[in-house]
C-alpha cells in the first residue's frame, strides 16, 4: 500500500510564508491602499421589480487613498471596478487634490450597485496600489410585474405574493427571488414547519431561490409557504456583525386542470367587445355619411343667373 503524505511540514512553510508576505506589505516603504472599507444601503421596503428597481440611500460614500506610513500620496488617476459587473464598468471617482482621496458616490438603484468593488490608485513612477471596498445591503425581493407582492402593513420586511394554483399529480414551483449582498441564505417553511429536501420530490435549486415539488399532492403540499432571507454583515466600523432578514409568503392553493382558461375566455371576451365597438362606430360614420350626400341631392339646384348686355 502506498504510504500517505505528511503534509505536517508543508503547513508550517505556508504559514512561514504568510507572514513573510504580511510583513513585506506592511513595510514602512511601501505604499498601501486605505479607505473605508464597507458602506452600506439603508432600505425602506423589500419590494423591487425589474421595471421599477429598488433605490435607497447609502450610508456614506466609498472613498480610497494611496499612503507611505499613514502620509496620504497624490493621485495620478483613480478607478473603481464592481466585481461580477455583467458590463464590466469602470467607475471614475471623484479626486479630492487636498487629501488625496478618491470618492465613489454610490448609485441609489440597489440591484445594480451593491457587491464588492476594487479600487486601483496610480501614484508616481508607474506604481499602483489597490483595496476592496464592500457596498452591502439587507436582502430585498427582486422580480418582474408578474409576481405582484405587497408588503406588511405593521413588519413592512415580510411581503406576501399571489396565491399559487397547483394541480394534482403535475409539477409546482415556488419562486423566491430574493438578493442582497452578502448572497442570503434561504430557509423554506410550510406552515411552520421547516421543508425537508430529500432530492427525490422536493428540490431546492438556483440557490434554493426555486422550490420544486415533482408531483403536487393536496393534503401535503397544499397551504402557506415562506421563504426567509437572512445575511449577515457590520453596520459600521469597529461593530458586530448583525443579522438582516426578509420573508416572502406564498399560499398554495388547488387548482382545476382547466383554470387556464378563465384568463384567456376574459381576454377574448375583452378582444370581441372592442370588435364591436369599432365596428358600432364605423357603421354610424358611414351612415352620417350616406345621408348627408342624399340631403345634398334634394336640395334644390340654383339656377345659374344669366346677365345680357346690351351692345350699342
Amino acid at each position: 500500500m502506498p504510504r500517505p503524505r505528511n503534509f505536517g511540514i508543508w503547513k508550517y512553510v505556508a504559514a512561514l510564508l504568510a507572514v513573510t508576505v504580511y510583513t513585506q506589505n506592511a513595510s514602512s516603504d511601501v505604499p498601501v491602499a486605505t479607505g473605508n472599507r464597507f458602506v452600506h444601503y439603508n432600505l425602506l421596503s423589500v419590494i423591487s421589480t425589474h421595471e421599477q428597481p429598488l433605490t435607497a440611500n447609502v450610508s456614506d460614500s466609498i472613498w480610497c487613498q494611496a499612503a507611505l506610513n499613514d502620509v496620504p500620496l497624490p493621485v495620478v488617476r483613480s478607478t473603481f471596478i464592481r466585481y461580477k459587473d455583467p458590463q464590466r464598468r469602470e467607475f471614475e471617482p471623484d479626486v479630492n487634490n487636498t487629501n488625496h482621496k478618491a470618492t465613489l458616490e454610490i448609485d441609489p438603484v440597489v440591484i445594480n450597485h451593491m457587491g464588492k468593488y476594487r479600487c486601483t490608485i496610480e501614484i508616481n513612477n508607474n506604481r499602483t496600489v489597490s483595496g476592496n471596498i464592500m457596498v452591502y445591503s439587507s436582502p430585498f425581493f427582486h422580480a418582474n410585474r408578474s409576481m405582484n407582492m405587497v408588503a406588511g402593513e405593521v413588519n413592512k420586511r415580510e411581503v406576501t405574493a399571489d396565491k399559487l394554483d397547483a394541480i394534482e399529480g403535475e409539477p409546482l414551483e415556488i419562486h423566491c427571488p430574493a438578493v442582497g449582498y452578502p448572497k442570503p441564505a434561504i430557509t423554506w417553511y410550510r406552515g411552520d414547519e421547516l421543508i425537508v429536501v430529500d432530492n427525490a420530490s422536493v428540490w431546492l435549486l438556483n440557490g434554493s431561490t426555486l422550490l420544486t415539488i415533482d408531483k403536487f399532492t393536496p393534503s401535503a403540499h397544499a397551504g402557506t409557504y415562506r421563504c426567509v432571507a437572512t445575511n449577515e454583515y457590520p453596520g459600521g466600523l469597529g461593530e458586530e456583525t448583525a443579522a438582516h432578514g426578509a420573508t416572502l409568503v406564498q399560499e398554495v392553493v388547488i387548482g382545476t386542470p382547466y383554470s387556464w382558461l378563465r384568463p384567456l375566455l376574459i381576454g377574448l371576451a375583452a378582444l370581441l367587445l372592442l370588435l364591436i365597438f369599432v365596428v358600432c362606430a364605423w357603421a354610424v360614420c358611414c351612415h352620417d355619411d350616406y345621408y348627408v350626400a342624399k340631403k345634398e341631392k334634394l336640395l334644390p339646384q340654383a339656377s345659374p343667373s344669366t346677365s345680357t348686355e346690351s351692345i350699342v
